[in-house]
């Protein structure tokens, strides 16, 4: 679960940026697509939340990191892009 979440997290991220890379071109359809895929993503990121709780684990630290910074970006851009 929590790889598939952290491809949710770089594609959610990718589409997120191309909508902002082209927000004036798109049509309503495609905006609310963006918005759409972003709320999918947001439920997989509360999915891949059980990783955290096991705090004793110092094996995946970096990848912790990772996954707290990419899914940090995408709530910014996400709001930036509403």
């Amino acid at each position: 679960l929590g790889s598939l979440g952290d491809l949710q997290a770089i594609t959610s991220l990718g589409i997120i940026i191309s909508g902002i890379v082209n927000r004036r071109d798109l049509t309503f359809y495609h905006e609310q697509l963006v918005l759409i895929s972003y709320m999918m993503a947001l439920n997989s990121f509360w999915a891949i939340r059980i990783n955290y709780m096991n705090v004793d684990s110092k094996d995946n630290e970096w990848r912790l990191l990772v996954r707290r910074v990419a899914i940090l970006i995408c709530m910014v851009l996400a709001i930036y892009y509403q």
